[in-house]
């Protein structure tokens, strides 16, 4: 039994997206939010509503997450070249992950 919702805040730059599993009693909600100094932000979190104690691992991530600049035309018409050219770094001081193309 799954639950699926949508919330979005009144100045529309907030949206979180839940799924409820009645079954195993827990909630999975990840929200996007604007960040002045970091742009998008996106996080996410597990809830037990049940009352036992439960285990969880969790692998959460995007993928194909494409560098600033490259349009939709552009990836359809050359993705292996961008797939090449694609770059991603972990900047550990902040946690920001940063997608770039790379020059040769």
């Amino acid at each position: 039994r799954l639950r699926r919702n949508i919330y979005k805040s009144l100045r529309g730059d907030q949206i979180v997206f839940e799924e409820t599993n009645d079954d195993l009693g827990l909630t999975f909600r990840y929200r996007w939010a604007s960040s002045e100094q970091f742009g998008w932000v996106r996080t996410s979190r597990v809830a037990n509503s049940g009352t036992a104690a439960v285990k969880v691992r969790m692998l959460d991530g995007i993928q194909n997450l494409l560098p600033c600049g490259v349009g939709s035309q552009f990836q359809l018409e050359k993705s292996t070249l961008i797939d090449a050219y694609k770059k991603s770094e972990l900047l550990p001081d902040t946690g920001l992950g940063l997608f770039l193309l790379r020059r040769r």
